[in-house]
């Protein structure tokens, strides 16, 4: 469990997400910190322009935060963003190749809404993830798609086919295992199946009772009918070495 000062930090640093995906991310949020990151090394991959690894310089000022991102203008427009945080270093790169850092040197990599941009190469991921992960070191993935509802993967086909998105997949519960192998243990917290109804709704406080009593109904169901769980819409987890 966070404590209070945490919990309140998590509150502020997840105001502006949808009410629908509010327990998902203070729950990922959570477990990141649960273990104190003081003192530690932290890569966010696939960093965009920095909104997490910014939060967790700002929250953690004696870590130290590296942000990927393989597009330059993410990584500039990060640096002159957070330009005042001297434990955070943004640089462009791959994040299939950290090739920066050395074996066995972090304590944290996590990515948000980037695991499935990695489909297509999760094995070389894996190795490269847990090669400069410390032992008892962790990778965190948040906001990921879950493929296996076919009603929610239609929906998503259409939006992909709309947006005209090139890179967007979705992830099957085979392929978390398979990411898993070169680490000791695994965890996957899965969100949205009722609750995937509730995205449509606008952020009003108004409306916040719905996603709040939604989420509640998928824990009861997953608790007591776990394989609905791999039919929700999204999922976070969290990897160890």
């Amino acid at each position: 469990m966070a404590n209070p000062d945490i919990s309140q930090a998590i509150g502020q640093a997840i105001a502006h997400y949808p009410y629908s995906d509010s327990a998902l991310f203070f729950d990922a949020y959570t477990e990141l910190t649960r273990p104190n990151l003081e003192g530690k090394v932290v890569i966010e991959v696939c960093c965009g322009t920095g909104a997490l690894a910014g939060w967790l310089a700002t929250t953690f000022p004696k870590t130290i935060i590296y942000g990927i991102d393989y597009w330059d203008v993410h990584i500039d427009a990060a640096k002159k963003k957070y330009q005042d945080l001297s434990n955070l270093h943004f640089r462009s790169g791959d994040a299939l190749n950290l090739k920066d850092f050395a074996d066995v040197s972090v304590d944290l990599v996590v990515g948000q809404a980037t695991m499935h941009h990695l489909a297509n190469h999760l094995p070389g991921a894996a190795r490269e993830f847990s090669r400069v992960l410390k032992t008892g070191g962790r990778c965190a993935f948040i906001f990921e798609p879950l493929g296996h509802n076919p009603v929610i993967a239609a929906i998503r086909g259409v939006l992909n086919s709309r947006r005209q998105w090139i890179d967007e997949s979705l992830l099957f519960l085979n392929a978390l295992e398979a990411f898993g192998e070169p680490f000791t243990s695994y965890e996957v917290h899965y969100y949205n199946f009722l609750g995937y109804v509730a995205k449509l709704l606008p952020r009003n406080e108004a409306l916040k009772w719905i996603p709040t009593t939604l989420r509640r109904m998928d824990q009861r169901l997953f608790k007591q009918w776990p394989g609905l769980r791999k039919h929700a819409a999204n999922f976070n987890v969290f990897y160890v070495k």
